[in-house]
């Protein structure tokens, strides 16, 4: 998990010294009920964020790609979830993209040398490889790479590999463990298999992986077969293929491609990520024009927010070595049962 460095601690100070935490999601709604205000707002965050806004509209990061059918979880155990974003990228996106597209027919055969079209394809790939789930309604560049942070880059690991083989290291690789994940107990793999069909131990296959997890098939087959490979990258990766797969097969309607979606998921985009209801040309409407003068006053105004927040800091900082320091010397005094502590 990401941006885990806001939240409330608190620990009893009796015999058992009782130790609990909970971490406070990364959004404004979150921290906002966790502050107790009604209202997240300051000029300099306005400014702020409207500079983060401009400079993902230069990026192309707010570019409509697609709109999404459902919301898809990428926390899902991938077996069992049809709403599982895993369960949608091995069994529809992997077998549909350019990494598989080179398997469509059988003209040759190669020997652990480059990807062959007489063969199947396979994919093993870690499952840390997605970070955050994918909302219904509108995706934009930003969401998907939101989602696919890494671009897992594929390597092709050998060729020409027995569906034994294969099945194998599946059994090896593909064990479930049920693990406290995201807050719940969920059963998930270290690797995530994909292929057009299931493993057909009578077949040859092309075996594919992401970065992440290579070194450990690699291991795999020299440690089980003694097969020894070297993997050769593809120019392509995850978020790519998942990119294109959202293009080709998600489109919007009108109203959609310019207006961020409908009510039903604009609740979603409000409250867990950076969609914006007016779409991305309102978006842009609303960033002002750039001037050597503007640059300046946001980075001044950067300067005093962070050198307040700074402050502010240190200060509670003292007051809390102030308070630790009486209560060193007062031993004798009833402490209270409870201490709350918001830290960062």
């Amino acid at each position: 998990r990401f941006l885990d460095t806001i939240g409330i601690a608190s620990f009893s100070k009796d015999s058992e010294c009782r130790f609990e935490h909970q971490f406070i999601d990364g959004n404004t709604d979150s921290l906002r009920e966790a502050i107790g205000v009604e209202e997240l707002y300051t000029d300099e965050g306005y400014a702020l964020s409207n500079y983060i806004s401009e400079a993902q509209a230069r990026l192309g990061l707010m570019d409509v790609v697609g709109c999404s059918p459902k919301h898809y979880s990428y926390k899902y155990n991938m077996s069992k979830h049809f709403n599982s974003f895993w369960r949608l990228y091995l069994e529809e996106i992997v077998p549909s993209s350019k990494l598989f597209g080179g398997h469509q027919k059988s003209t040759k055969k190669q020997h652990h040398t480059g990807p062959s079209t007489s063969v199947k394809p396979a994919l093993f790939q870690d499952t840390g490889a997605f970070r955050y789930d994918l909302f219904e309604g509108v995706s934009t560049v930003n969401d998907v790479i939101t989602l696919s942070p890494f671009n897992d880059t594929f390597y092709l690991v050998g060729t020409n590999l027995s569906g034994a083989i294969i099945e194998n290291i599946y059994n090896e690789l593909t064990i479930y463990e049920n693990a406290t994940m995201f807050g719940t107990i969920q059963s998930f793999p270290k690797y995530a298999f994909s292929a057009r069909q299931p493993i057909d131990v009578n077949s040859t296959y092309d075996l594919y992986s992401g970065h992440f997890g290579l070194q450990g098939i690699v291991d795999k087959l020299h440690e089980l077969h003694q097969i020894h490979v070297e993997p050769q990258k593809m120019r392509i990766g995850s978020t790519g293929i998942i990119m294109d797969y959202i293009i080709e097969n998600w489109p919007c309607s009108g109203s959609h491609a310019t207006s961020g979606g409908g009510s039903s998921s604009g609740s979603h985009h409000s409250s867990h990520h950076p969609h914006f209801p007016g779409g991305v040309e309102d978006i842009k409407s609303k960033i002002p024009d750039r001037t050597e003068g503007s640059d300046i006053g946001l980075l001044v105004l950067s300067v005093l927010y962070f050198s307040a927040v700074c402050g502010f800091l240190s200060f509670r900082r003292k007051k809390r070595q102030r308070a630790e320091r009486m209560a060193f010397e007062n031993t004798e005094a009833e402490l209270e049962p409870v201490t709350v502590a918001v830290f960062a």
